[in-house]
């Protein structure tokens, strides 16, 4: 963690030019925020790793490319770099103006659904050895009825992420470091810059910011309520779309009970992060014990999986008829699942920016820049945000 701390304090990002484009893009400006430039890099960079599954690398950089000219107020990429072939999350690195953007592959591929499945809580901070710690999170969280924790999918793709060394490439450069992605890359991004904020003193949390679309619930009402405390809100923005469910589909659990994973669950799904995240556990004993649930039992856990997997087929199949479904789920008993909060900003996207049938473009059919998204789950593709998110700089050029 010092480290980090040093190398931070060694450059600071050059704001000028940033600083000019929301002025020409109002309407996108305040609906998106001040970092409208930080947002289309995300766009295209979320929906360009999508690309890289499907075509290869190179055609997923000449997509990237083509998406930049479809949003105004892109920065310019000077350079991009994709993940290692063994790493499990995918994510691509671009070197975009005053900022390094990573952008993390979502759910895509069958490992990645099973990923979203594993609803149980794990801890965010683990305990570092022989470190004492004074972290912001703990501090914060120390008075909670638990400890703060993740859904322990999310959480374990989270830790396998070399974010510090991301986090120290972006600032030997002098930039800033934007973390991002679509539906479970988001979830990924999110929980990764958790980690960093709460290694960094709040003098630097500037440096670090983190940008998804769709993203699903991610942690408990602990790690949501920390957030909020050490400010780690301002740093953190989720993009939705009033027609898309899916992200909801977990938010049906964010009444439901504490449940903690057990030792051997929790080992499985976040022992990669200790070493890599900084100590905020130990900050959690001192004085009384924190509360906590007893784990969830196993055939609790085997019925919350079927329900959630239930949950979704149906959705993809009936349509509409799955959103009423859903409302009837949300009956369910509240020992059932973990609960399951958003963490950091949610901004609503317009409704009705982007037509339903497909606009007319000169290249409608184009597999790396479609026109428009299709299949019953249209409104959650990345493809569509983007189509939002683009009319808004559009309108006000």
């Amino acid at each position: 963690m010092s480290s980090l701390r040093e190398l931070g304090e060694w450059t600071r990002p050059s704001q000028a030019a940033a600083a000019a484009v929301p002025e020409a893009f109002p309407l996108a400006a305040g609906v998106l925020g001040p970092g409208v430039q930080d947002v289309a890099a995300a766009v295209a960079l979320a929906e360009g790793i999508y690309r890289a599954d499907d075509h290869g690398e190179q055609l997923a950089e000449e997509a990237i490319q083509r998406l930049l000219r479809h949003l105004p107020a892109a920065p310019r990429v000077t350079s991009v770099q994709w993940s290692p072939a063994q790493q499990e999350q995918r994510y691509v690195v671009a070197d975009a103006g005053d900022a390094l953007v990573v952008a993390f592959l979502g759910t895509k591929r069958p490992a990645d659904h099973l990923v979203n499945l594993r609803l149980r809580h794990a801890p965010v901070f683990q305990p570092a050895a022989g470190k004492g710690t004074s972290s912001a999170a703990a501090d914060a969280g120390s008075g909670g009825v638990g400890a703060p924790a993740a859904h322990s999918g999310y959480l374990r793709r989270a830790a396998g992420i070399p974010v510090e060394q991301l986090y120290r490439l972006a600032r030997v450069q002098g930039k800033r470091l934007v973390l991002a992605g679509h539906s479970l890359g988001g979830a990924v991004a999110t929980l990764c810059t958790v980690r960093l904020l709460d290694a960094l003193p709040e003098a630097l949390h500037h440096t670090v910011s983190c940008i998804g679309f769709a993203v699903p619930p991610v942690g408990n009402a602990q790690l949501a309520a920390v957030a909020q405390e050490c400010g780690w809100g301002r740093r953190i923005t989720n993009y939705t779309l009033p027609e898309d469910f899916v992200p909801g589909l977990m938010g049906l659990f964010g009444r439901q009970g504490e449940g903690v994973a057990d030792a051997a669950d929790t080992a499985a799904s976040s022992g990669a992060l200790a070493p890599a995240a900084p100590n905020s556990g130990q900050n959690h004993e001192r004085g009384q014990q924190p509360r906590r649930r007893g784990p969830l039992r196993r055939p609790d856990l085997l019925f919350g999986f079927m329900v959630a997997a239930v949950v979704t087929l149906t959705s993809v199949v009936l349509g509409g008829a799955g959103v009423r479904l859903l409302a009837a789920i949300a009956t369910l008993p509240s020992h059932l699942l973990p609960q399951h909060m958003h963490v950091g900003r949610q901004i609503s996207l317009p409704a009705g920016a982007v037509p339903r049938s497909a606009p007319p473009h000169p290249h409608a059919h184009d597999p790396l820049v479609p026109s428009h998204a299709t299949g019953r789950l249209a409104a959650h593709r990345m493809i569509t945000y983007r189509l939002r998110i683009a009319a808004l700089y559009i309108a006000a050029a």
